[in-house]
């Protein structure tokens, strides 16, 4: 089914609607790659930190304990960090103006 001149203007209008309110979701609709890359790490880090907490709690290990805490609050710390970044370039330059 084909669109008419003023529904493909119109589509064309909200295009670029998008590209200008919210450049990271069109990137993302346009690439087909919704997936944030940073998701990677910090799901690595909780997993990992998570484990090595329950066998220092398991072992009575309090070192063992606070190195699964520690790489816990590293993977948070490095999502709160890209999340802040990611914001800042996005929105970051409409503030400045």
């Amino acid at each position: 089914m084909a669109l008419s001149e003023r529904e493909r203007h119109e589509l064309s209008m909200l295009e670029e609607q998008l590209k200008s309110e919210d450049p990271r979701l069109s990137r993302a609709l346009s690439t087909g790659k919704a997936r944030d890359p940073a998701t990677a790490p910090f799901a690595f880090l909780m997993a990992l930190g998570a484990i090595v907490l329950i066998a220092g709690v398991a072992a009575s290990s309090v070192i063992l304990s606070l190195a699964g805490i520690f790489l816990a609050a590293a993977g948070i710390t490095w999502r709160i960090s890209r999340w802040v970044k990611e914001h800042y370039e996005t929105y970051g330059e409409e503030r400045r103006h």
